[in-house]
């Protein structure tokens, strides 16, 4: 009656594909990409690249039990990490994979090709919502959080990593791209969680950015003394591949509001100096 069930004309190496893209936790994931042979999963390479990268911080942290590292070939790793499991131990491992017929060097080659060009095209695919949601902001914050929700919609994937470390990011960027000014950086408690960040800690990490963005030259300036300022970014600079390139062009386009000729122009406006779309005076 279900001997139907027993039987699929779909392929190893198919199976594992849809198996991989299609498990939503880690642990599924990881099992169908790094506990069948490794030519099996070479379709889906490039996301498996995506999800190691944006997630084996977190993995080394909290150790969950599925979490075995040397399951992971050497390509799949970072430089640092590479040189952290110590050379000799991965360089075996990578030995065993090839005599076991499950690596060669053509694909070994691929997978830093694939790793590469998967990193280029994050950030490219980062950059681009960055100029997006930039020409989408508004003067009003309700207005930003729908734009932000909106553009959301279409990159879910490349947001998963970010949302997942920081659930409020969403409405710290509704924040910066209201571009109002402040006259300091706030604090907030330097031992708290972005996991547990509230309405208060988003707001004064978002309207800082600004505060940044006018005390500095250059867009990459200003996203530096960000970061440095709260702590718990780092994790997004170092674990979201294209996270700082998505910040920095959006630094980038907001200076382009808060330029120092820009701001005479608004002040004197607003006081009836000049008309808004007279030329600026001269010297500014």
């Amino acid at each position: 009656m279900h001997i139907k069930t027993f039987f699929s004309r779909k392929t190893a190496p198919q199976y594992t594909c849809e198996l991989f893209l299609a498990s939503v936790e880690d642990s599924a994931k990881f099992r169908a990409a790094f506990k069948n042979r490794n030519s099996y999963s070479k379709a889906v390479h490039d996301d498996v690249q995506i999800f190691v990268s944006n997630n084996i911080e977190r993995w080394m942290a909290t150790k969950p039990l599925w979490f075995k590292i040397e399951k992971i070939p050497d390509d799949f790793l970072t430089v640092n990490l590479f040189e952290a499991q110590g050379r000799s131990h991965r360089r075996r491992s990578s030995v065993v994979l090839e005599l076991a017929g499950l690596e060669t060097d053509e694909e070994r080659i691929a997978r830093r090709t694939h790793r590469n060009t998967v990193h280029r095209q994050a950030k490219e695919a980062w950059k681009t919502m960055a100029e997006e949601i930039y020409e989408a902001r508004s003067n009003v914050y309700e207005e930003n959080v729908s734009a932000v929700e909106r553009l959301s919609e279409g990159n879910m994937e490349l947001l998963k990593p970010l949302v997942d470390r920081c659930p409020t990011f969403k409405t710290i960027l509704a924040h910066i791209l209201l571009n109002k000014r402040g006259f300091r950086a706030r604090e907030i408690d330097w031992t708290s969680e972005m996991v547990d960040w509230g309405e208060e800690e988003t707001k004064r990490v978002g309207q800082s950015f600004v505060f940044f963005l006018r005390k500095r030259k250059a867009g990459e300036a200003a996203v530096g003394a960000w970061r440095k300022k709260y702590a718990q970014l780092e994790t997004l600079f170092k674990e979201v591949i294209g996270f700082e390139e998505f910040v920095v062009m959006l630094a980038n386009n907001l200076m382009k509001d808060t330029a120092p000729h820009t701001r005479c122009r608004c002040y004197l406006a607003q006081h009836k100096v000049i008309a808004t779309d007279a030329p600026p005076p001269l010297g500014h």
